[in-house]
């Protein structure tokens, strides 16, 4: 539940912080964002415990939680619009596909630091300081990540808009009534990007582990090879994109999830592990190649005047409620249907509306 309302917060932040990037600048909303984000995630590593002030601690740990997912829905946003406007004609398709790889690379550390403290320290120790470990760690990279952000510069996109005088005057309201349409097609658009990645990073870890009884350490280990390798299919799929058309590889990949889903309801409703594992590391090609060509995409709907806020609106939709929701749907699912595999109908929905909506977004944009 707290996962799932971190996630529902992030559209009144992906206008917070789209507002800022529109306005002020780019570098400045992706300064702001991680800022923002890096302060609460250490906060969280140093909460008293249940026992010494009662029921605040949850209550600060829900609010941190709350005030952390906020600047989160400018995260990716800023990456696409400062890669998108910073890279050349010629390999934008490349640039913008390095988008998830970081966050991808975020979540291999976080598996990493958790078993890396799950096998190194006792229970005891785990309960009692153990687990602040990861915030601090999500703190420390922070710092490093302002660093970092720090040397960039603005956009040359959003410095035409400031010298020509041409920087939005829009409210947010008309921002929304004005591209509503371009909004809600990039909603549909990034469903089947955030459903899947949902789903396969956090639901099918928990099947293997609670209906196989897997080992918790091994399971993790296994995730972070997969993620591995998706994290570096990534890049090869935008410079394949280059070359070969983005719209089928989108299509097709789109497809392909479609086509796994019967083996993956099979497998999961007759316990097939090995198949399972099969059928894993066979999806992580259309995940990756999905998430390879998005950013390029979605940066493609909206004028450079509303990029920032329309692609945080359309995301963070799609990523907070459509995918942050999805392992609670999947599961509401299979205790409504008593079926294991029942999950995978809301993967073919979100897909089918993904094709739909590209489909209708090419109409609106050059190859």
């Amino acid at each position: 539940m707290l996962f799932g309302t971190g996630f529902i917060s992030r559209p009144f932040g992906a206008i917070l912080f789209g507002r800022i990037g529109d306005l002020i600048g780019r570098k400045t909303a992706f300064m702001f964002s991680i800022i923002v984000m890096t302060v609460p995630t250490f906060l969280m590593g140093c909460l008293p415990t249940y026992s010494s002030i009662g029921i605040f601690a949850p209550i600060l740990f829900y609010l941190l939680r709350l005030i952390q997912s906020i600047p989160a829905s400018g995260e990716i946003p800023g990456t696409i619009c400062l890669l998108y406007e910073n890279a050349d004609k010629n390999n934008s398709k490349y640039m913008t596909s390095w988008t998830y790889v970081g966050n991808q690379i975020g979540a291999i550390l976080g598996i990493f630091v958790t078993v890396l403290t799950d096998n190194i320290l006792s229970e005891s120790s785990m309960l009692q300081w153990g687990w602040r470990v990861s915030f601090w760690a999500g703190g420390l990279l922070g710092l490093l990540g302002i660093y970092m952000r720090h040397t960039l510069t603005e956009t040359p996109t959003f410095k035409r808009l400031v010298s020509h005088h041409s920087v939005d005057k829009e409210t947010v309201g008309e921002v929304i009534t004005n591209h509503k349409t371009p909004i809600l097609l990039g909603v549909g658009f990034g469903a089947i990007n955030a459903v899947t990645f949902y789903l396969f990073a956090t639901y099918v870890p928990d099947i293997i582990g609670n209906f196989f009884q897997a080992n918790s350490t091994m399971l993790s280990c296994s995730m972070i090879a997969l993620l591995a390798f998706m994290t570096m299919l990534i890049p090869f799929f935008g410079k394949l994109a280059e070359s070969y058309c983005s719209q089928k590889i989108f299509i097709y990949s789109s497809v392909f999830v479609i086509m796994l889903l019967f083996p993956l309801f099979i497998a999961v409703n007759s316990s097939n592990l090995h198949l399972l594992i099969v059928i894993g590391i066979l999806f992580s090609f259309p995940i990756a190649s999905i998430s390879a060509v998005y950013p390029y995409w979605i940066a493609r709907i909206f004028h450079s005047k509303i990029r920032y806020t329309a692609i945080g609106l359309s995301f963070n939709f799609a990523d907070g409620i459509i995918g942050g929701l999805s392992p609670a749907i999947a599961l509401a699912m299979i205790e409504y249907t008593n079926n294991k595999g029942s999950f995978c109908f809301y993967v073919l929905l979100c897909s089918i509306i993904s094709i739909i909506s590209f489909r209708k977004i090419k109409k609106t944009t050059s190859a």
